[in-house]
C-alpha cells in the first residue's frame, strides 16, 4: 500500500526532523504521494483531479499527514477543494497503522500554489466536509486547472491547512508526481471536461 510505505518512511525522518510547535516557517514534506481522481458517467468524463498525502514528521517519532483533494466537474465552473489531517503517534507510525482519526475541528482555510507562483488557490464558501474533519470548499476554476497540471508534473508545491487555533500559518512545501500512466489517463480526463465546457459555452453563445 502506498501510504504504508509512507508511514514507514515518515518514521524514518521522524527522529531528525523536529517541528517548533509554535514556530512559523517553510516546512518541507519529507515524503508525498498523489493519485489521479477520475469520475465518468453514461455522457463521458464527470469530474477529474488529484488527491494528494504528504507527510511532516514531529518529534517524538509523530507525525502529521495532511490530506487534500483538487478536483474541476463537467457541469460546474469553479474548482473543489476538500483538506484535512490526521495526527499519528510513534507507535502508529511504526506499526504502519491507518487507523488515525483526523484533527478536529476541521481546517478554515486552504490555499496552494507552485513555489514560484505568486498567485495561489484559495479556498471560498469554507464548509463541513462528509468526512469527519476536512473542509470542503470552492476554488477558482482555472487555478484548480493549473494546481492539479503543476502537481501532476511534479513541480515544487506550497500549501496551508490551516486550523482555526493556530495563529500563523505552516506553510508545508513538496513535490508529488505522477506515475506517467496516471498522467496520461488524467490529462485525458482534463482535455475531455475541457473540451465539453468550451462546447457549452459555444452552444449558450450560439442559442442567444
Amino acid at each position: 500500500m502506498k501510504n504504508q510505505s509512507l508511514l514507514v518512511a515518515a518514521l524514518l525522518v521522524s527522529f531528525s526532523f523536529v517541528v517548533p510547535a509554535s514556530a512559523q516557517m517553510l516546512l518541507r514534506a519529507e515524503t508525498a504521494a498523489s493519485q489521479a481522481q477520475i469520475g465518468r458517467d453514461a455522457e463521458g468524463y464527470s469530474t477529474c483531479g488529484i488527491r494528494t498525502t504528504a507527510f511532516v514528521a514531529l518529534d517524538k517519532g509523530n507525525a502529521e499527514i495532511y490530506d487534500f483533494s483538487l478536483n474541476v466537474y463537467r457541469d460546474h465552473f469553479f474548482g473543489m477543494l476538500k483538506a484535512g489531517k490526521t495526527f499519528a503517534t510513534a507507535k502508529q507510525v511504526l506499526n504502519q497503522d491507518l487507523s488515525a482519526k483526523a484533527v478536529t475541528p476541521r481546517p478554515i482555510r486552504f490555499w496552494i500554489s507552485a513555489a514560484n507562483d505568486d498567485k495561489p488557490l484559495i479556498s471560498t464558501k469554507v464548509t463541513d466536509s462528509e468526512t469527519k474533519g476536512y473542509m470542503i470548499a470552492g476554488g477558482d476554476f482555472v487555478l484548480t486547472f493549473q494546481n492539479i497540471y503543476a502537481v501532476m508534473y511534479g513541480e515544487q508545491m506550497q500549501f496551508v491547512t490551516r486550523y482555526a487555533k493556530e495563529k500563523l500559518d505552516v506553510v508545508i512545501s513538496f513535490k508529488a508526481p505522477l506515475p506517467k500512466d496516471e498522467q496520461d489517463a488524467l490529462v485525458s480526463c482534463l482535455d475531455g471536461i475541457r473540451k465539453r465546457l468550451e462546447d457549452s459555452i459555444k452552444d449558450e453563445v450560439i442559442s442567444q
